[in-house]
């Protein structure tokens, strides 16, 4: 098959599972008798907030009087207010339809990066790990997770291909993502050390720009928030709003492994996380080792709330459970499994159950 037929089978597979991903969402909302209107909540109407009356200039707009949407980073709520004004849907609906797209386009460009790292998973599981993800499914509710993962896989796949700046303005669209897009300058930077120092000059110099603009997103937005209200750090000072306090990441990993709830299951998380750490290391992929291992730590650090989040956008454990599955043909259990924990997803989102916050 050459190339032009992979790529139409690669959109066909990505076509299918959208279809079912989407079908999976239809079957949860008819069962719990809700409809399409029923789905935006909790960081959905905060994206939202900010695209109809902008960043705050004090605290006091969540439910407690010290929140405020500084913690949410600016690349979705652009990208769907734009769309918002373009087309005159109502920016939580403009949500939800930007982050599908992101969702589903993230499908399509994993199946391309498994196939650089192991062409033997086939496409179909590649993409199912992104579409039916249950921890992922905050891609069909308007949540930033699918931009996150498709601009890592971007900025991954441009570097590799020696195409610096294009990696770089991925990585700076990473950045204003969420604010652990950071990871992946020295992600890049560390493992392409001896790569930079025997390059020519003029590789070098791309090499450069490309690190100089991956925190750029970051960097535009404390701006921003230096400018709207004179913290430049305010999008981890609200953090305290939400009881996240800077500390011992082994310390906050302990009280996961000796609380009796959810946070023990967390705590299993990322040692699962760590060991898909070490297997990348193993297998020398160095910038998904540590891209992953920092993606792990930065959030860890502030309590292992919100963990399964970081956990399930990250290219380097999507791509170690993919390797798991397709061994002994383990994907004919482990799809239906995930289409089926997809749907539960869906169905404790609408009912707005506590465990939905992670």
């Amino acid at each position: 098959m050459g190339i032009a037929g992979i790529r139409r089978n690669d959109a066909a597979v990505t076509a299918l599972l959208c279809c079912a991903g989407l079908l999976v969402e239809f079957l949860a909302l008819t069962a719990y008798g809700a409809s399409y209107a029923d789905i935006p909540a909790w960081d959905t109407l905060w994206y939202a907030g900010i695209i109809d009356g902008g960043y705050h200039t004090e605290p006091g707009g969540g439910t407690l009087s010290d929140e405020a949407n500084w913690a949410f980073f600016p690349l979705l709520p652009l990208l769907a207010g734009a769309f918002a004004r373009v087309s005159g849907l109502s920016s939580t609906m403009s949500l939800i339809l930007v982050s599908r797209a992101f969702l589903f386009a993230s499908a399509y460009i994993f199946i391309k990066f498994v196939r650089r790292l192991n062409p033997s998973i086939p496409a179909f599981v590649a993409g199912a790990f992104v579409v039916l993800n249950p921890f992922l499914s905050f891609g069909y509710f308007g949540y930033t997770e699918p931009l996150f993962l498709c601009f890592s896989l971007l900025c991954l796949m441009a570097f590799q291909d020696e195409r610096y700046l294009a990696a770089g303005l991925f990585g700076a669209a990473l950045s204003a993502s969420r604010a652990v897009g950071v990871a992946m300058l020295p992600a890049l930077a560390l493992p392409s050390f001896w790569r930079f120092c025997k390059a020519r000059v003029d590789v070098k110099l791309s090499m450069l720009l490309c690190f100089v603009l991956i925190p750029l997103g970051l960097g535009l937005f404390m701006f921003y928030l230096y400018v709207r209200m004179g913290d430049a750090m305010a999008f981890s000072h609200v953090q305290a709003a939400w009881s996240r306090r800077l500390g011992n990441p082994l310390h906050f990993l302990l009280q996961g492994f000796l609380s009796p709830n959810r946070h023990f299951i967390y705590a299993l998380m990322v040692c699962g996380s760590f060991a898909a750490t070490a297997v990348l290391f193993r297998q020398q992929r160095h910038s998904l080792a540590v891209f992953t291992l920092l993606c792990t730590l930065i959030p860890l650090s502030t309590t292992l709330q919100s963990i399964p989040r970081f956990l399930g956008c990250q290219p380097g454990i999507l791509l170690a459970l993919c390797e798991i599955v397709a061994v002994n043909n383990r994907y004919r259990y482990a799809l239906p499994a995930m289409a089926v924990l997809l749907f539960c997803a869906c169905l404790l989102w609408l009912a707005r159950s506590g465990i939905m916050t992670w």
